[in-house]
């Protein structure tokens, strides 16, 4: 049976991808060593720890790494830069997660970090000046 991190990384424009859980990573690469792109993902993950967020997304020159975090899993992934794929990633790894049993809190479902300031209303209008101030010329 094929992981999550199989599935992904069979996705045309998708690098490697890595799935931590329990503290066991597991890296996987479309072609090539898997050691090239595991330190990027590392730092990937210790980015999203210190941003304290759910999601993190590092573009590069050439790439793009996006790292997601449901519960106590986080997957990572390698993707080339503006390649079709990177439109519905977030997406992809939301059907990964949710598959797992894990869910991901979605932008409309997360606590916001910071409230949003309302302006002060304006000030009324000065009141209109009574008649008898200002004589009537006409």
């Amino acid at each position: 049976m094929k992981t999550e991190v199989d599935k992904l990384i069979e996705t045309p424009g998708i690098i490697a991808a890595a799935k931590t859980e329990n503290g066991q990573t597991e890296v996987k690469v479309a072609e090539g060593d898997a050691r090239r792109w595991a330190p990027l993902l590392d730092a990937g993950r210790q980015v999203l720890q210190v941003a304290d967020d759910d999601e993190v997304k590092i573009a590069l020159d050439k790439y793009t790494v996006v790292i997601m975090r449901g519960g106590e899993v986080t997957i990572s992934v390698v993707v080339v830069k503006s390649h079709p794929i990177v439109k519905s990633l977030k997406r992809m790894l939301r059907r990964a997660f949710k598959r797992m049993g894990t869910t991901v809190a979605t932008p409309s479902h997360r606590t916001p970090h910071i409230k949003a300031v309302v302006p002060e209303p304006a000030s009324p209008a000065a009141p209109p000046v009574p008649d008898t101030i200002i004589p009537k010329l006409f």
